[in-house]
């Protein structure tokens, strides 16, 4: 089942990614945006490996293609808009653009 093997590799990938293993994640992570796996979860556990191996334009990416999946799929605010504005505060932060992780953080609240 193609469902459940995305999920799988998805758990995979956070377990490796917890462990410390982070550019083994990385590298499943990658593999499941290549194959257009593109959901809400999984754009922002890229965005969250990307961002451990400092790659943080293509997290900035994942987190615009996630979060376009978000507004598309969940009319309003939801659980999940506040995970990614928090995770692109995140990101800002890293970046050292710090006018705009705040601006993001507040609205993660």
């Amino acid at each position: 089942d193609h469902e459940l093997s995305v999920s799988v590799l998805v758990n995979i990938a956070t377990i490796l990614h917890n462990q410390g293993k982070r550019d083994e994640a990385l590298k499943i992570r990658e593999k499941l945006a290549k194959r257009k796996i593109e959901t809400e979860e999984s754009q922002l556990l890229l965005a969250q490996s990307c961002l451990c191996a400092g790659k943080l334009d293509k997290a900035i990416e994942a987190l615009e293609v996630g979060f376009e999946l978000v507004q598309a799929n969940h009319p309003g605010r939801c659980a999940m808009e506040g995970c990614y504005y928090q995770e692109f505060g995140n990101v800002y932060r890293k970046k050292g653009m710090f006018k705009e992780a705040l601006k993001m953080l507040k609205k993660a609240q």
